[in-house]
């Protein structure tokens, strides 16, 4: 059989030239103001060096490099990027110019710049396109960089910060890189998918501007580049959508939705010893007619990985599919006989035409590769498709549910929950113990623990699930500083260091409370290495909200709560203040480097009365990390983010006015702090609003029909409660429009 390698090499030659394609207009053209194509460039022969990529829009909207050691090279048909041309750098001093400063035809705060390329992978950072003159906030940087895999795919415009990890697994294919900026708000794309927003209040032109480096100076790309398109002004989402499906059409999308689908498990059906799988897809699409096959394509090539070992990483040439009918895209071969439990990677190549009568024969570079693929047979022992969660449940619930799902090529299955590596029966505390869901009736804190699944096939093979937790939602420290720094409702106790003060001037008195803490920018709590907050489910680290009261009047940023391991690592903090207007920040950061800064417009914080803030946050979990900070009882300011990654265990003790910054304590705190609480889940506004209001007896207006009908109370301001006063204001604005009806 043949053989073709994972990576194997692109042959630069001699290629042939499809006369057949004829190019589709670019959709969208409103406020274009540079546009390189690598299929426009003319002059130029396979392997030469390109001094200047003429653009397609305007006089002098080009890319120019003057200096012959510093041209890339001009790739007349790439079969990676479906045989189009594309302008390829070295790495290693290759790079283009483009318009830059006040020649530069758009601004980083209303923009769109969408790239076509693809990267060697070399373990360093490598510009796709950089702007930036001195250190100004002029900046426009699309980044992949294997080196720092939290980094692999990453932005940064005018005075946005890195706005997170984005893409954690960098690669050797084509992609569509994108960022944009408008209305203060930048962001970034991959293949069309938005991955993070950022604000961006800068008005500046790109210094600097070029493609292939940093600054002509660093950072030198090793790929290829097909396609750079700028708009001055950032596109709509439908905008965005209809040019990058013209670009995947034009350049990636070589043969899609495969079938199996790519990671499925338990594929295919029994046929004696063997399992029968049958493989599907959806052809090359013709640019022009995307329901249709391209009908430079004359027959499938399909390759697979049937020995099931890490040892050959090759694909293997296993037959091929002539095409007849152009008409749809739907293509088939097999069925492939195969074995249980067998790992498979399969592929399809785009046979083309020669242009002398006949197709280029399999593993010919002229060809389209298509994506790998992979799916799993019939497992003979069972396969956990979908694992049991952590679960919280709040005190008082009637029902906890744990549940799987499974599937075996030896049916049917049956089960049994654990609790801790305890079998479980059926009875007043539990029902569902031999099925896929188990039910925990009336849960209490004796029911929390780790929870697993043993499934077992017919055939007598057995798997056993992940263990979940479940957790009761609850109060998990509290340090009321009643002339101590004792954990009021666990063991976590702090220990002071140097000489914490105390006052009686206090206002929270619930429990008997009569004292609070008053640090004296050199003293702080030092807690024990077991402490809350801390990493794992229900421990208040990946889920939580932290809570106190505040007195002060002299600015200092100081940390209230914080640690921070070794490196881009797991790191909490909450501030207040962190600058001298009073704002109050979160700031929270995981394993990968994934962060989230959570910050107020500022406030009143420091007038030298007693305030309550409030800070929540759920960062690994869900489709996004989410901050919320809460002064007096009312949402200050929130924020979403990536969600995170793991977030690990302290290296260094969480510390209370203060932050622990890798085992020195910085930012230690002035002022006044009673009733610190730490909680393992997150506090609603209305559960924060309660508080607030059983210390001081004011409310918080957080419903959303206070801001329309409570118009006034008995002082002649809003009181958050719509009643009489608020009826009679209404009324006499009724009886002022004249729409009132004459009385006989």
């Amino acid at each position: 059989m043949k053989k073709i390698g994972y990576n194997y090499l692109i042959l630069i030659g001699a290629m042939a030239v499809f006369g057949s394609d004829t190019r589709a207009a670019l959709p969208v053209t409103d406020g274009l103001v540079i546009h390189l194509e690598a299929d426009s460039i003319t002059g130029a022969s396979n392997g030469s060096r390109i001094a200047t990529w003429t653009g397609l829009v305007g006089s002098g909207m080009d890319a120019v490099q003057p200096t012959a050691d510093s041209q890339p090279v001009y790739v007349a048909s790439n079969p990676l990027f479906k045989g189009h041309a594309t302008v390829q750098f070295d790495g290693t001093n290759d790079w283009m110019d483009l318009p830059s400063g006040s020649n530069c035809p758009f601004h980083v705060g209303s923009f769109t710049l969408i790239a076509v390329a693809r990267f060697n992978a070399v373990n360093r950072a490598q510009y796709l396109v950089a702007g930036q003159a001195g250190s100004a906030n002029d900046r426009l940087r699309i980044i992949v960089d294997w080196l720092n895999s939290y980094w692999a795919f990453h932005w940064r415009i005018g005075s946005t910060g890195w706005p997170g990890a984005i893409n954690a697994s960098p690669d050797t294919q084509v992609h569509i890189f994108g960022a944009g900026s408008g209305d203060g708000i930048a962001e970034g794309f991959l293949d069309g998918v938005s991955v993070g927003t950022a604000s961006n209040s800068s008005t500046l032109q790109p210094g600097d501007f070029n493609i292939g480096c940093f600054k002509g100076a660093s950072s030198f790309m090793s790929g290829d580049i097909a396609e750079v398109i700028v708009f001055n002004r950032k596109l709509t989402a439908e905008e965005y959508a209809q040019i990058n499906e013209y670009l995947t059409l034009k350049y990636i999308l070589t043969v899609s939705e495969p079938e199996p689908a790519d990671g499925a498990t338990n594929v295919g059906v029994i046929h004696g010893n063997n399992v029968d799988v049958s493989l599907q897809w959806k052809a090359a699409a013709d640019l022009n007619n995307p329901t249709q096959t391209d009908p430079r394509v004359k027959k499938h090539y399909v390759y697979m990985d049937t020995d099931n070992t890490d040892a050959d990483p090759n694909l293997y040439y296993i037959g091929e599919v002539m095409i007849t009918d152009w008409s749809s895209l739907a293509a088939s071969y097999g069925p492939v006989p195969l074995s249980y439990d067998q790992s498979v990677s399969w592929q399809i190549e785009e046979g083309l035409d020669n242009g002398l009568l006949g197709v280029y024969a399999p593993g010919d570079p002229n060809n389209w590769r298509g994506p790998i693929w992979s799916f799993k047979t019939l497992a003979s022992v069972p396969v956990i498709d979908l694992q049991p969660q952590n679960q919280y449940f709040e005190a008082g619930a009637g029902e906890v549910l744990l549940t799987l799902t499974a599937t075996t090529g030896f049916p049917p299955l049956t089960y049994q929950w654990y609790q801790e590596g305890v079998a479980l029966s059926d009875g007043a505390k539990y029902q569902g113990t031999q099925t896929n869901t188990l039910v925990i009736l009336n849960p209490d804190s004796y029911d929390e623990g780790g929870y697993s699944c043993q499934v077992t096939a017919e055939n007598g093979s057995v798997t056993m699930s992940n263990t979940a937790i479940v957790k009761m939602k609850r109060l998990a420290a509290r340090y009321p500083f009643e002339l101590n720094a004792n954990d009021a409702i666990g063991t976590n106790h702090g220990t002071a260091v140097g000489g914490l003060f105390y006052t009686s001037d206090v206002l929270v008195k619930l429990d008997g409370q009569t004292w609070a803490a008053e640090p004296n920018g050199v003293s702080y709590v030092q807690l024990p290495a077991g402490a809350y907050p801390k990493a794992g489910f229900g421990n208040g680290l990946e889920t939580g909200s932290i809570a106190f009261w505040f007195k002060g009047n002299l600015y200092t940023r100081q940390t209230v709560i914080g640690s921070a391991n070794d490196g881009l690592t797991t790191l909490i903090q909450v501030q207040a203040p962190y600058t001298g207007d009073g704002v109050i920040r979160l700031y929270m950061r995981s394993e990968n480097g994934s962060a989230i800064d959570c910050q107020t417009a500022g406030t009143t914080l420091l007038d030298n009365k007693w305030h309550y803030v409030a800070v929540t946050y759920e960062v690994s979990s869900g489709t996004a990390s989410k901050a919320a900070i809460y002064f007096d009882g009312k949402l200050a300011a929130e924020k979403t983010g990536s969600v995170f990654g793991k977030m690990a265990d302290w290296t260094y003790p969480v510390t209370i006015f203060g932050l622990n910054n890798r085992g020195t304590i910085t930012e230690r705190c002035i002022g006044m702090f009673d009733d610190l609480q730490i909680y393992n889940y997150e506090l609603t506004a209305e559960q924060i609003a309660d508080t607030y209001y059983n210390v001081t007896g004011k409310q918080s207006c957080i419903l959303e029909y206070a801001s329309q009908f409570d118009l006034t109370g008995p002082d002649g301001q809003p009181d958050c409660k719509v009643d009489l006063y608020d009826l009679t204001a209404m009324s006499a604005v009724w009886l002022d429009s004249g729409l009132y009806p004459i009385l006989p």
